[in-house]
Protein backbone atom coordinates (compact mmCIF):
# COMPACT_ATOMS: atom_id res chain seq x y z
CA UNK A 1 0.00 0.00 0.00
CA UNK A 2 1.20 3.49 -0.71
CA UNK A 3 0.86 6.75 1.11
CA UNK A 4 -0.94 9.72 -0.30
CA UNK A 5 0.52 12.53 -2.43
CA UNK A 6 3.71 10.78 -3.45
CA UNK A 7 5.16 10.35 0.00
CA UNK A 8 7.59 7.56 0.48
CA UNK A 9 6.42 4.09 0.04
CA UNK A 10 5.68 2.13 3.24
CA UNK A 11 6.27 -1.57 3.14
CA UNK A 12 4.18 -4.15 4.80
CA UNK A 13 7.36 -5.77 6.22
CA UNK A 14 9.66 -3.06 7.62
CA UNK A 15 12.64 -5.42 7.92
CA UNK A 16 12.86 -5.61 4.16
CA UNK A 17 14.09 -2.05 4.02
CA UNK A 18 16.65 -2.54 6.81
CA UNK A 19 19.80 -4.28 5.72
CA UNK A 20 22.19 -5.55 8.34
CA UNK A 21 25.60 -3.93 8.44
CA UNK A 22 28.30 -6.23 9.74
CA UNK A 23 31.69 -5.14 11.06
CA UNK A 24 34.44 -7.06 9.42
CA UNK A 25 38.14 -7.17 9.94
CA UNK A 26 40.17 -4.70 7.99
CA UNK A 27 41.98 -6.01 4.98
CA UNK A 28 44.93 -8.06 6.18
CA UNK A 29 43.26 -8.72 9.57
CA UNK A 30 43.75 -7.26 13.01
CA UNK A 31 47.19 -7.01 14.64
CA UNK A 32 48.19 -9.88 16.86
CA UNK A 33 48.12 -9.18 20.59
CA UNK A 34 49.52 -11.11 23.53
CA UNK A 35 47.02 -11.96 26.23
CA UNK A 36 49.55 -12.69 29.00
CA UNK A 37 52.48 -10.56 28.02
CA UNK A 38 55.99 -10.97 29.35
CA UNK A 39 55.39 -10.49 33.05
CA UNK A 40 58.17 -12.73 34.30
CA UNK A 41 57.89 -14.98 37.36
CA UNK A 42 54.91 -14.34 39.62
CA UNK A 43 56.40 -15.74 42.82
CA UNK A 44 57.06 -19.12 44.35
CA UNK A 45 54.85 -22.06 43.47
CA UNK A 46 51.94 -23.00 45.69
CA UNK A 47 53.64 -26.06 47.18
CA UNK A 48 56.51 -23.87 48.40
CA UNK A 49 54.16 -21.41 50.09
CA UNK A 50 52.21 -24.20 51.78
CA UNK A 51 55.46 -25.85 52.91
CA UNK A 52 56.62 -22.58 54.47
CA UNK A 53 53.30 -22.05 56.25
CA UNK A 54 53.21 -25.60 57.62
CA UNK A 55 56.86 -25.40 58.67
CA UNK A 56 56.38 -22.06 60.46
CA UNK A 57 53.29 -23.40 62.23
CA UNK A 58 55.10 -26.55 63.33
CA UNK A 59 58.06 -24.53 64.61
CA UNK A 60 55.73 -22.16 66.50
CA UNK A 61 53.84 -25.02 68.14
CA UNK A 62 57.15 -26.63 69.11
CA UNK A 63 58.35 -23.38 70.72
CA UNK A 64 55.00 -23.01 72.50
CA UNK A 65 55.22 -26.51 73.96
CA UNK A 66 58.80 -25.91 75.15
CA UNK A 67 57.82 -22.60 76.78
CA UNK A 68 54.81 -24.18 78.47
CA UNK A 69 57.02 -26.98 79.82
CA UNK A 70 59.48 -24.49 81.29
CA UNK A 71 56.62 -22.44 82.75
CA UNK A 72 55.08 -25.56 84.33
CA UNK A 73 58.38 -26.58 85.92
CA UNK A 74 58.93 -23.05 87.28
CA UNK A 75 55.41 -22.98 88.74
CA UNK A 76 55.94 -26.41 90.30
CA UNK A 77 59.22 -25.31 91.88
CA UNK A 78 57.63 -22.13 93.22
CA UNK A 79 54.63 -24.07 94.58
CA UNK A 80 56.88 -26.64 96.29
CA UNK A 81 59.06 -23.93 97.88
CA UNK A 82 55.97 -22.15 99.19
CA UNK A 83 54.64 -25.41 100.59
CA UNK A 84 57.99 -25.99 102.32
CA UNK A 85 57.85 -22.68 104.23
CA UNK A 86 54.08 -22.68 104.78
CA UNK A 87 54.22 -24.06 108.35
CA UNK A 88 56.57 -21.25 109.35
CA UNK A 89 54.34 -18.63 107.75
CA UNK A 90 51.27 -20.05 109.51
CA UNK A 91 53.12 -20.07 112.84
CA UNK A 92 54.14 -16.42 112.38
CA UNK A 93 50.55 -15.48 111.52
CA UNK A 94 49.31 -17.33 114.62
CA UNK A 95 51.73 -15.35 116.79
CA UNK A 96 50.53 -12.08 115.19
CA UNK A 97 46.92 -13.13 115.75
CA UNK A 98 47.60 -13.90 119.43
CA UNK A 99 49.30 -10.53 119.93
CA UNK A 100 46.44 -8.76 118.18
CA UNK A 101 43.91 -10.65 120.32
CA UNK A 102 45.74 -9.63 123.51
CA UNK A 103 45.73 -5.97 122.37
CA UNK A 104 42.04 -6.10 121.59
CA UNK A 105 41.32 -7.74 124.96
CA UNK A 106 43.15 -4.90 126.74
CA UNK A 107 41.17 -2.32 124.73
CA UNK A 108 37.92 -4.09 125.56
CA UNK A 109 38.78 -4.15 129.27
CA UNK A 110 39.55 -0.44 129.17
CA UNK A 111 36.40 0.50 127.21
CA UNK A 112 33.95 -1.73 129.15
CA UNK A 113 35.41 -1.22 132.66
CA UNK A 114 32.29 0.66 133.84
CA UNK A 115 29.78 -1.94 132.57
CA UNK A 116 28.72 -4.29 135.37
CA UNK A 117 28.84 -8.01 134.58
CA UNK A 118 30.88 -7.60 131.39
CA UNK A 119 33.48 -10.28 130.86
CA UNK A 120 36.24 -9.22 128.50
CA UNK A 121 37.00 -11.75 125.79
CA UNK A 122 33.79 -13.72 126.30
CA UNK A 123 32.27 -14.83 123.05
CA UNK A 124 29.04 -12.96 122.34
CA UNK A 125 28.27 -15.23 119.39
CA UNK A 126 27.16 -18.83 119.35
CA UNK A 127 29.67 -20.02 116.72
CA UNK A 128 33.25 -21.13 117.21
CA UNK A 129 36.23 -18.77 116.77
CA UNK A 130 37.59 -18.24 113.28
CA UNK A 131 40.93 -16.59 112.49
CA UNK A 132 40.55 -13.01 111.26
CA UNK A 133 40.60 -12.28 107.57
CA UNK A 134 43.99 -10.77 106.64
CA UNK A 135 42.44 -7.80 104.83
CA UNK A 136 40.30 -6.93 107.84
CA UNK A 137 43.29 -6.97 110.17
CA UNK A 138 44.92 -4.19 108.16
CA UNK A 139 41.68 -2.20 108.18
CA UNK A 140 41.48 -2.55 111.96
CA UNK A 141 45.07 -1.35 112.26
CA UNK A 142 44.23 1.76 110.23
CA UNK A 143 41.27 2.58 112.46
CA UNK A 144 43.16 1.80 115.68
CA UNK A 145 45.64 4.61 115.02
CA UNK A 146 42.87 7.18 115.41
CA UNK A 147 41.01 6.63 118.71
CA UNK A 148 38.29 9.10 117.81
CA UNK A 149 37.48 7.75 114.37
CA UNK A 150 33.98 6.56 115.34
CA UNK A 151 32.93 9.31 117.74
CA UNK A 152 30.44 12.00 116.86
CA UNK A 153 32.03 15.37 116.24
CA UNK A 154 28.85 17.36 117.02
Amino acid sequence: FETMKGEEKLLRNPSESLKAVQDVAPPGGFKDFVLRGNKGRRGPPGWAIWSAVIGATAFGLYQLSMTNGRRRSNQKEKRESRMAILPYLVAEQDIRDDLKYDEELKKELNIMKNVPGWEAGKNVYSKRWMPPTPGLVELNNVNSTNEHSFTNKD
